[in-house]
Order: C-alpha cells, then sequence, then structure tokens
C-alpha cells in the first residue's frame, strides 16, 4: 500500500468531481466520461458534500459549478454551443443561478429525496474497517509476527474494499454477483468504476513480461536468497522481501490486470521522471484512488494541495505503521519519517527548478535512500526472516 495520490490530476488530464449519492448527477458522470475519458477527463465522487461539481484541470486550477459545466461542454460537440452562449454577457450569470437553484434540489428531482444523513452513513463505512483491525491488532499476542503482518494487512484492505464498495453502490453504481465478487477477491485496486470500466487490450508481450517478473520474484525468493550467507541476515531478508514484491505485487497483480483487462496498479516505476510521476502516475495507483477520495480531496478544499499532499503521505506512513512497526513491535516512528520525507520532497518539488535528469537522480535518492526507515531491520528480522523459513525459501 505504499504510494499516495499527490496531485489531483495526471499532467495534462482533468479531473471532474460529482455528487455520487445523487442519482441523477451519477449518470450524468457516467455519460462524460464515456464522451471524454479519451481526452484525458477523469470522473470521481466528491469525498465530501459539496454545493457544486468541482473541475481540476491538469494546472491545477480549480473550476466549480456552472463554470465547470461550462468547460466541460466546451469539449464536447454536440454541447459546444452552450460554452458560446456563456460568452455573450449577463448569461454566464443567469446559468450560475440555475445551477446553483438546480444543485439544491439534486436530491428530491423525482419527488422524494433519496437520501437522510449522509454524514451517518460516511461514517459507517468505517465500521467493519475499525472493528476489523481492533480484532486483529488484539490477536497479535496470539499470532506469530509474519501471521500478524499479513491479517493487519489484510484487514485494511478488505476494509478499504468495503468503503469503496459500498459508495459505489449508494452512488448507483450496478455491480452484478460475479463482478463485486472479481472486485473484492481477485483485484488489488480500489476503484469500482476503474474495475467495471476495464477496456485494456492484453498483448501477447504484456502477459510475457507480466510471467517474466513473476518468475524473477519466485527466483529472488527461494533460489538467491538460500544461497546467500546465512549470517547476512539482513541482506538474505532483503532479497527476499524484493523477490516478494516482484513476485505478488509486479508479477501475479500484473497478470490479474491483464486477465479483467484493467491497468496494472504498478505501471512501470523504475521509469519514472520525478517525485510526482513516481507517487502519482506509476507506484500503487490502487492506493492513490483510494486516497485521493478519502484524504486528498478534502483536504485539499480546505487547506489547498501542499497540505493536502503532505497529509495523504502522513496517513499512508501511519497505515505502514500498522503492517510494519507493530508485528515487529520496534521501528515506531521509522515509516512516518520515510514519508513525511517524501511529502516534504513532493511539496519542494514543485517549486524547484531543474532538467530531466537532475529530477530522476533527486526522485531516486529520495525514494531509494531511506527505505531503511520504510522496511527498518527489526521488521526484516522478526517479520520477513520467519515467513521466508515458513514458505521454504530459506533454512
Amino acid at each position: 500500500m505504499n504510494s499516495v495520490f499527490t496531485d489531483i490530476t495526471d499532467k495534462n488530464g482533468v479531473v471532474v468531481y460529482y455528487d455520487a449519492e445523487c442519482r441523477f448527477c451519477t449518470t450524468w458522470a457516467r455519460r462524460g466520461e464515456r464522451w471524454l475519458e479519451k481526452r484525458g477527463f477523469r470522473f470521481l465522487p466528491l469525498a465530501e458534500p459539496a454545493d457544486e461539481m468541482k473541475l481540476v484541470t491538469g494546472a491545477g486550477e480549480m473550476i466549480g459549478g456552472a463554470h465547470a459545466l461550462v468547460y466541460l461542454a466546451r469539449q464536447i460537440w454536440w454541447a459546444w454551443p452552450l460554452w458560446a452562449m456563456s460568452r455573450v454577457p449577463g448569461v454566464m450569470h443567469m446559468l450560475d443561478r440555475g445551477y446553483r437553484q438546480f444543485a439544491a434540489r439534486r436530491y428530491c428531482l423525482n419527488g422524494d429525496c433519496e437520501i437522510a444523513s449522509k454524514p451517518v452513513e460516511r461514517a459507517a463505512d468505517w465500521l467493519p474497517a475499525g472493528c476489523g483491525l481492533g480484532v486483529a491488532l488484539a490477536m497479535g499476542g496470539m499470532l506469530p509476527a509474519w501471521a500478524w503482518m499479513w491479517s493487519l494487512s489484510a484487514v485494511l484492505f478488505f476494509g478499504f474494499k468495503w468503503i469503496t464498495w459500498i459508495r459505489a453502490r449508494r452512488g448507483g453504481m450496478q455491480m452484478g454477483r460475479g463482478s463485486s465478487l472479481g472486485y473484492w477477491l481477485s483485484w488489488p485496486g480500489m476503484s469500482p468504476s476503474a474495475f467495471l470500466r476495464g477496456g485494456c487490450n492484453a498483448r501477447s508481450p504484456e502477459w510475457i513480461f507480466a510471467g517474466a517478473k513473476t518468475t524473477l520474484g519466485a527466483v529472488l525468493v527461494w533460489w538467491v536468497a538460500r544461497r546467500l550467507p546465512t549470517n547476512q541476515t539482513l541482506l538474505v531478508g532483503w532479497v527476499g522481501w524484493i523477490g516478494l514484491a516482484f513476485l505478488l505485487h509486479f508479477g501475479v497483480m500484473h497478470l490479474l490486470a491483464l486477465a479483467w483487462r484493467v491497468p496494472p496498479i504498478m505501471r512501470a516505476p523504475f521509469l519514472a521522471t520525478s517525485l510526482r510521476d513516481f507517487w502519482s502516475a506509476r507506484w500503487n495507483t490502487a492506493f492513490r484512488d483510494l486516497a485521493q477520495v478519502l484524504w486528498f480531496a478534502p483536504l485539499r478544499r480546505r487547506y489547498g494541495a501542499g497540505v493536502a499532499t503532505f497529509g495523504v503521505f502522513l496517513a499512508s506512513g501511519v497505515l505502514h505503521e500498522l503492517v510494519i512497526s507493530v508485528p515487529a513491535r520496534a521501528g515506531f516512528g521509522l515509516p512516518t519519517l520515510y514519508f513525511a520525507l517524501q511529502g516534504l520532497g513532493m511539496v519542494l518539488e514543485r517549486r524547484w527548478e531543474a532538467n530531466a535528469v537532475c529530477r530522476r537522480v533527486m526522485t531516486w535518492v529520495i525514494v531509494a535512500g531511506p527505505a531503511f526507515w520504510l522496511f527498518h531491520p527489526p521488521f526484516i528480522e522478526r517479520v520477513v526472516l520467519p515467513f521466508l523459513r515458513v514458505i521454504g525459501a530459506v533454512n
């Protein structure tokens, strides 16, 4: 889960936020996405109640309400006349008033209101994750450290799956039994709309590449790690841990994405050109999608992009404390410090003018240099190595 959504949109994309609890809004958001997806537009639900839709351009400009509607109209040939009319003096003011009147009544368009207490529903969404986490934490004394790590990871994973799934269903998204089971059990992503949309054509070279990464991970775990000096525990643990990452995150999860015809969650992170590119577009996009809705969007509206970026990295740090430091019973604060450094680097990078080579070098200095803070020695020795022994990778 070590990824965050650190900017509203990709470099050339536009993100449109709509009220997923308004059936009318959700219907038109789906249609708009079909029309505009090829032009780099993404449609995402608002994380918190708002009086108007929001649109954020690739340059970071935020547009709301009728102005956002006019912006979208300009992109669609048959809606272009609306944009042209808005250029007439006084028309934009009328559109703005009309939009606000509509927005105030959007839950009651069919004669009766659709929702009663949205804050209560949103709080209830967190109950499965909260209860599951409490049980998993209480089981720590009865489980080996490696089993405790996987238990905590599973609770957080399925807890977040529940939040994204139930909010999509509440927003009117139709997911059949087969699609729901696939989303829950065989796809690591956290965006139900992306899962249902699919549409990625899997070519033979991609299957071969995904299979090669899976094989490489297995070789690192069950062949290379076994042949390293046994007294070099950190080296053995790190090689095994990297092998598990290739086996699962880069390999098996890529194969699952190809099977479901959806984009993989790991998108060639080694080609990242900047910290923003690494964390926002390439590394574990499942967590990026999740963090965008749960933390980044509400923080940005209140405090701006810089605070929101740093806040999401801190949230990622806390989650990694739960699955790394807690099972190891040591190293507390180091994962949070690692992600705080990433957040600080992201904020400063936006103000730093440098050529492409310098940006690449600094990206890997900041990402890989302090990796021992994230996967600290107690975690490697107390959690990773025992797990490698259990699966027969090392003696």
